[in-house]
């Protein structure tokens, strides 16, 4: 018996390949950049040691940071639900939807009930969906 997918992945083609040309010339450029500080840090003897290497050591973070975050920019994928490909009759859990509120000025008392009927307004079985609303009471 064969399973229907019930989402799809594809790639993004034209924005992955802008995407790594700009993560070529970006990680040149930040090659370059380090490779200067790393020359002047040890080969010139009228650099302040003590900035000159807590900028390296921070701008050598900030590389690493930006080399783990390019991943997602490398293979850029779209996804999308296919709902047509659930079976039927199988039996769904319940569902409870916490909404929390903090301070009426921050969080105005419209936006929240807008929030709290789009939950009710969710196509799931309504014995199935429980949805609390939480009050700090603070004000």
């Amino acid at each position: 018996m064969a399973t229907l997918s019930l989402h799809t992945c594809r790639v993004q083609q034209p924005h992955a390949t802008i995407n790594r040309i700009h993560i070529f010339f970006h990680f040149t450029a930040i090659l370059f950049l380090l490779y200067y500080r790393t020359t002047c840090l040890f080969l010139e003897k009228n650099v302040p040691t003590l900035a000159w290497s807590l900028i390296f050591t921070s701008e050598l973070i900030l590389t690493i940071i930006w080399i783990l975050i390019q991943a997602f920019r490398w293979h850029p994928v779209s996804r999308s639900a296919i709902p047509e490909n659930i079976p039927g009759g199988i039996e769904l859990p319940g569902l409870d939807v916490f909404v929390c509120t903090l301070d009426p000025k921050k969080e105005p008392t419209i936006e929240v009930m807008n929030t709290v009927l789009s939950v009710l307004a969710l196509d799931y079985p309504p014995e199935k969906l429980s949805v609390y609303l939480s009050d700090d009471g603070g004000s």
